[in-house]
């Protein structure tokens, strides 16, 4: 380009005659591709390229210090195909014991995310209360009143495109003063901030806190009864109602729904429906530790989840087939066993449960023996490979590995990662029913990554009596939190607070897990 440039010649013309390799600096390869781009707007050495290299693995290559001899060796190593999966594979420190990589190297490549993340149209969940929480606690000048949290976030979606506050106006105020206000939080999510009077705010509040159908839904219902509900408020006859969320649903003939609860028609949402909190959170399943991929050891997980209030915990490193992950060997898995048994003595204010993830096989088979698997307490069955297998081979799999005696956990039923890749194809429906029969229960992997099992398939759960296991998949001490921070978006399948399987205490855990699989610990 800079030699054509630099020489002021007529490009197409040059193509035409066929002198472009009489220019210094350009051969009979170079030339082909040039000639390509000029007549069709394609080079076919590019497109070779690309089909070697998909897109979401060249986007990579943005990240700032992340270079092709680094990439590869993170994608032939660990199987990273796009910067979802570099996120997670960082966030269960995967990275550090890489050749030429480290802590310190794990760590930059996790603020460089950051820093892409920027720029991406959505959030996880758990990055929207960071920066709500960021603008509460010093909300913009002029904002001394009411601020609450509306949109996406108080319904606790997966995702969010947006954080949407609502600000009430303070008194004196010109109702012609601002009405919206844009801003970013430190982390890169976009935070909308709207300011509405008194007379306007709870209306506006519940406006702003429903999906569309729900919201369509009340409109309908409000111009039934000579009523408009818009989204600058509740109007009679255009005069403003000054009227509380609860007030307006009693206005409109129906109980109060929960903000959890507002996606769909609100004659579907049981009446006086309490969804599950952080106080269903009783204990956990699904915790990892150093002796496979995660960063703490055994006990510092069982005392961190004692500080946290949990009655029990499960323990439930990789299996010997996540290589990458530091998969047990049944040596060691019969190893950490007696572990767990030593510190369970020391800690008896907390039970301390030993389980496995195991992968499930191509074949649906789990990864040990079943003498191997006897001792255990519980077993997470996981898909960790193979994730392209089609619809029925995959289904079958899987049941296969349900249908397992020791199995009691489906876990990350589909394998999604949010904002990074899609789940696997199976027949949730098929093998939510296979559990229903096997007595395995579903998990709700609480980790702001996944959220998997897909909320809205919890209702059919339920439906089939199939128990609901909220988990953190933790790797760090903090992810043990997560199980309390997500639960809400679990609770938007219909979850009720005594529903979840953790809001048992650790006898109620421990006889489940008995009648659910009784050969199973």
């Amino acid at each position: 380009a800079r030699a054509i440039s630099r020489e002021g010649l007529d490009l197409e013309r040059l193509v035409e005659s066929g002198g472009l390799t009489s220019v210094r600096g350009i051969g009979k390869s170079t030339a082909e591709q040039i000639a390509a781009l000029v007549q069709t707007g394609r080079s076919p050495l590019l497109d070779l390229l690309h089909a070697h290299l998909p897109e979401p693995l060249r986007r990579l290559l943005a990240i700032p210090g992340l270079g092709p001899k680094r990439l590869r060796a993170i994608h032939d190593a660990l199987g990273v195909g796009s910067i979802g999966e570099l996120e997670y594979a960082i966030h269960e420190n995967r990275l550090r014991d890489l050749p030429g990589f480290g802590v310190k190297s794990q760590e930059a490549l996790a603020g460089a995310i950051r820093s892409m993340r920027r720029h991406e149209g959505r959030f996880l969940v758990t990055h929207g209360w960071e920066a709500a929480s960021e603008i509460l606690a010093a909300p913009p000048g002029g904002m001394a009143g009411r601020i609450e949290i509306a949109g996406e976030l108080r319904r606790q979606m997966e995702t969010v495109s947006e954080i949407l506050l609502l600000a009430e106006r303070r008194g004196g105020e010109e109702e012609a003063g601002e009405e919206e206000e844009i801003r970013t939080a430190a982390n890169g999510v976009p935070v909308r901030i709207l300011r509405r009077s008194p007379d306007r705010f709870e209306a506006c509040w519940l406006w702003e806190s429903c999906g569309s159908l729900h919201r369509r839904c009340l409109e309908e219902r409000a111009a039934s009864r000579s009523l408009s509900f818009r989204a600058d408020g509740l109007y009679r006859n255009d005069r403003p109602l000054r009227a509380s969320e609860e007030e307006i649903y009693r206005m409109l003939d129906l109980p109060f729904i929960h903000p959890l609860l507002r996606e769909g028609r609100p004659e579907e949402v049981a009446a006086g429906a309490i969804p599950a909190g952080p106080e269903s959170i009783r204990g956990v399943f699904h915790v990892h530790t150093r002796d496979s991929d995660g960063a703490a050891g055994i006990e510092e997980m069982v005392v961190e989840a004692k500080r946290l209030g949990y009655l029990w915990i499960g323990i439930s490193d990789h299996s010997r087939s996540a290589f990458y992950a530091n998969g047990l060997s049944p040596e060691r898995l019969l190893e950490q066993n007696r572990a767990v048994r030593e510190i369970q003595k020391r800690h008896p204010g907390i039970a301390v449960l030993h389980g496995v993830e195991s992968d499930i096989l191509p074949d649906g088979s789990l990864d040990y023996r079943d003498d191997v698997l006897a001792p255990l307490d519980f077993v997470v069955a996981s898909v960790h490979s193979r994730f392209r297998m089609d619809r029925e081979t995959m289904t079958s799999r899987i049941e296969r590995a349900l249908r397992h005696p020791a199995t009691t956990h489906w876990g990350h039923p589909t394998g999604r990662l949010l904002l990074a890749r899609d789940g696997y194809d199976c027949d949730v429906e098929r093998l939510l029913a296979v559990c229903a029969e096997e007595g395995v229960a579903v998990e709700f992997n609480a980790n702001p990554h996944r959220l998997d099992i897909d909320w809205r398939r919890i209702p059919l759960a339920r439906r089939l009596g199939v128990a609901v296991s909220i988990n953190p998949d933790a790797h760090t001490l903090e992810g043990l939190a997560d199980a309390r921070l997500t639960v809400g978006t679990a609770a938007k399948g219909g979850l009720t607070a005594e529903e979840p399987l953790n809001r048992m205490d650790a006898q109620e855990i421990q006889r489940w897990l008995r009648s659910a699989k009784p050969t199973a610990g």
